[in-house]
């Protein structure tokens, strides 16, 4: 018998490319291991189901959360929670550790489960959590801490993520042969997480002038650039696109934002400016990898710090 998994870990786009270690330190040490993970349809592309998961159970929770009190809302929650019953997991890890995550693994019921954490006292009453590690150790870590409660795993170098090549190499092709592609991912999740788009639009500027093309890629509530002669993708690509986009650059520079994390988890270079979050927890896993922090504010980070990073990491990138 092969054993059986249900992970759960809904959202944000970053943290699911972190669960994606734990993953496929499954798929690598039993490669013929069921895996299920269910997530939120608008993260759902970042899980691989050709090579990571045996199925993905895709949770419309934005929709759900625009008609809270319709019945037929309800009914579907249940019904997918039945479907994950059904299979009757040997183990179960919330990579979450929020209600709604606890509530999923608690329906499902795994013969046996762990958290990563509790974000409230209903999850530590119905989920076991791991013992409380060292604040600072990374989340991919904290994942992995987890899945150790099981037996032994070893931390794979990268996850398993989605052929996304066909699209690179499109993407690559349409950007013409650049010396190289910056990407530049303008946006994150909370405004203080954020590096100011001014300072974004004269650090591409530069790199333009250095004979670099500039891509912004970024969501539809995101800034755009002001910068004449840059690719701006903001608010034009679904996520799979942006995975390729991202795939197909030289070089990412981002916030504390998701695209970094994808950005390494393809084996990109990535410089990530942190502001408030703590980078020893959730910094890009990338080689070359690089965080610019300089306080708890984004704008502490200069222009010519990131610059100065960038220029360095293309030059290597180029003698290599």
């Amino acid at each position: 018998m092969h054993p059986s998994f249900l992970l759960v870990r809904f959202s944000a786009i970053g943290d699911c490319v972190m669960a994606a270690y734990v993953a496929t330190a499954i798929r690598n040490k039993f490669p013929n291991a069921k895996i299920w993970w269910a997530v939120e349809e608008r993260c759902a592309a970042i899980v691989d189901d050709v090579r990571l998961v045996s199925e993905k159970v895709a949770f419309p929770r934005d929709r759900w959360k625009q008609n809270k009190l319709r019945l037929a809302n309800w009914r579907e929650q249940l019904s997918l929670y039945r479907r994950m019953r059904q299979e009757k997991f040997d183990y179960g890890i919330d990579l979450q550790g929020h209600t709604k995550t606890a509530l999923a693994i608690a329906m499902a019921r795994p013969k046996r489960k762990i958290a990563v954490a509790a974000t409230d006292a209903f999850v530590r009453r119905i989920t076991p959590l791991i013992d409380p590690p060292d604040s600072h150790v990374h989340q991919i870590e904290r994942g992995m801490a987890a899945l150790r409660t099981f037996g032994e795993f070893e931390t794979p170098e990268l996850p398993l993520m989605p052929d996304v090549s066909f699209l690179a190499r499109r993407f690559r092709h349409d950007f013409g042969s650049p010396r190289s592609l910056v990407a530049i991912a303008a946006s994150a999740g909370k405004p203080d997480k954020a590096y100011p788009i001014e300072r974004w639009n004269r650090i591409a500027s530069a790199l333009l002038r250095d004979g670099h093309k500039v891509l912004f890629v970024g969501g539809p509530e995101d800034p755009h650039p002001a910068v004449p002669d840059v690719i701006d993708r903001v608010g034009e690509l679904q996520l799979e696109e942006t995975m390729a986009a991202l795939a197909a650059s030289d070089l990412v520079l981002a916030g504390d934002t998701g695209a970094g994390h994808i950005a390494g988890a393809y084996g990109k270079p990535v410089i990530s400016v942190f502001g408030p979050t703590d980078p020893d927890r959730f910094h890009p896993v990338a080689h070359p990898s690089l965080v610019l922090r300089r306080g708890t504010s984004t704008e502490n980070v200069s222009e010519e710090e990131i610059l100065d990073s960038a220029r360095g990491i293309l030059k290597a990138c180029r003698a290599s």
